[in-house]
């Protein structure tokens, strides 16, 4: 099997990608395409850029991500980073995608996160890679200076780690279920610090409005002799700002709220 280089960031695609698929399945080989992520794109331009290149129809082997590199991200942003590109390709693909690094970069930054994923480690010894967290990678890249008969230059060569093979990185994308038209991930909705909560749903700027309306109602009675008529407030009474919540009218004295768990 063979790995080879189809993307990197958001815009560049390997110019040989297209030709070392075809020599490689001339070859005989299973091939696999990788995605080296960087910390200077945002990772759903990165996502499209390899999606776009990398046909699900055509992989024999799991999507692959290099990483190696931290860049400007801090080492949460790094970890949240790749994990939000190994979600989305799992998505795609239908299938959870290896991950490339060198021991030393898992070891500092993704040991235990990361650890569920078929690990292609890099490590250029003779001593195979240990990864702190107990994790038995799949991959071992012990070399880059391997040779292989066809290609003139050095070569990165591998090995499988004991009780693997190259069945845990064919693609195998997960059956999908006819009657699911999407999956959809639940996710808590963000609300502004600065609106209150519902037990406390009246703001001070409906409270405002409010006791503005019973002054006023209060003249026109004495006016007329009569006792006055709450106004109900017109939305465009009301600011656009974050204290105001659509639907709601500032004159009740009780709200009801449908939250989303």
């Amino acid at each position: 099997f063979v790995y080879i280089k189809a993307t990197e960031g958001a815009t560049y695609v390997s110019p040989t990608f297209e030709s070392n698929i075809k020599e490689a399945r001339k070859a005989g080989l299973k091939v696999g395409c990788y995605h080296f992520l960087r910390a200077t794109s945002y990772i759903h331009d990165q996502f499209k850029n390899f999606t776009e290149y990398c046909k699900q129809e055509e992989q024999d082997l799991a999507p692959l991500i290099d990483i190696e590199v931290k860049g400007r991200w801090t080492p949460q942003q790094l970890v949240d980073s790749l994990q939000l590109f190994a979600d989305m390709l799992e998505n795609h693909y239908g299938r959870r995608p290896v991950i490339y690094t060198s021991s030393n970069f898992y070891n500092k930054y993704l040991s235990v996160q990361f650890s569920k994923y078929e690990l292609f480690i890099a490590k250029y010894s003779e001593e195979e890679p240990l990864l702190n967290d107990g994790t038995a990678y799949t991959l071992w890249q012990y070399t880059d200076g391997g040779s292989v008969n066809g290609i003139h230059t050095d070569v990165d060569k591998s090995r499988f780690n004991k009780g693997k093979s190259l069945n845990d990185i064919l693609y195998h994308p997960k059956p999908r279920d006819p009657n699911v038209i999407a999956e959809v991930d639940m996710v808590k909705p963000i609300i502004s610090l600065k609106m209150q909560t519902p037990s406390k749903f009246k703001t001070s700027r409906t409270e405002k409005i409010r006791k503005k309306q019973e002054q006023e109602a209060k003249k026109a009675a004495k006016k007329k002799g009569k006792k006055g008529k709450k106004k109900r407030p017109r939305r465009s009474d009301i600011d656009d700002d974050e204290d105001y919540m659509p639907g709601a009218d500032a004159s009740t004295k009780s709200v009801r709220i449908k939250t989303f768990n």
